[in-house]
């Protein structure tokens, strides 16, 4: 929800904007833990680029954006499972965790190690130039708080992208909506669609949210060059 919010700032016209993982059905691993999944699914031993996999073709999709939070480098994948732990073992993938955190900020040098984490999960097969890798520091949670007026009443601590307990500092917001859920008999939902209310304002204030989150104009700068590309191979074709 708010990736797409980010996109509708960037992208002009309608979108259409199809949630690859987690998959609309019961059973399959959530979060970074099937983001981890996904990207076994894809794995191809002959390698090649992600966009040319078959299964990705035939949705017809311009581009790929391939999103972790920063704080899945506080995890292990024993805390997916057992079975994600030996599957990444078999793989060879790089560890998650960290074993001496460099201090944050700068939010850079650990959103890069992430993002080779995630190349791991995908190799021998190469991110081409229509995947965007987005790594909001340390939860995406950053990105709402960075849209919201001066006076929402929510308290930022220091670096907004340094800051753990952003998820946390964001609860009313989640509170609010999950009343009003239960009024209407609907089970709460991950987490990210609780700030559905919240689009529009990230999609306006875009800028702003750039300014105050490096990962975020990160990913901006990364998604234009990714447009462009696309646009030249439009081109190119006519």
């Amino acid at each position: 929800m708010v990736i797409e919010a980010a996109l509708k700032a960037m992208i002009p016209g309608d979108l259409y904007v199809p949630l690859l993982q987690p998959e609309p059905t019961a059973g399959r691993q959530q979060g970074w833990c099937g983001v981890f999944e996904w990207c076994r699914q894809y794995h191809r031993v002959e390698g090649g680029n992600l966009e040319d996999n078959t299964l990705l073709t035939a949705r017809r999709l311009d581009l790929l954006v391939l999103h972790l939070d920063s704080d899945v480098a506080e995890k292990g994948y024993t805390d997916c499972s057992k079975e994600i732990a030996a599957a990444a073992a078999a793989l060879g993938a790089l560890p998650c965790v960290d074993p001496c955190p460099p201090p944050c900020p700068p939010v850079q040098p650990p959103a890069d190690a992430l993002a080779a984490v995630l190349r791991s999960w995908l190799s021998p097969i190469a991110i081409g130039p229509r995947t965007v890798i987005c790594i909001p520091s340390k939860a995406i949670e950053s990105w709402v708080a960075a849209a919201l007026p001066d006076d929402s009443g929510i308290k930022i601590q220091g670096d907004i992208e340094c800051d753990p307990d952003i998820p946390a500092r964001l609860e009313p917001l989640r509170n609010k909506l999950a009343v009003k859920r239960k009024r209407i008999g609907q089970e709460k939902r991950k987490r990210s669609r609780d700030y559905a209310k919240h689009a529009p304002r990230i999609t306006a204030e875009w800028s702003r949210i750039c300014e105050r989150c490096s990962q975020a104009r990160r990913f901006h700068d990364d998604l234009l060059s990714a447009i462009a590309y696309l646009d030249r191979c439009n081109d190119s074709s006519r």
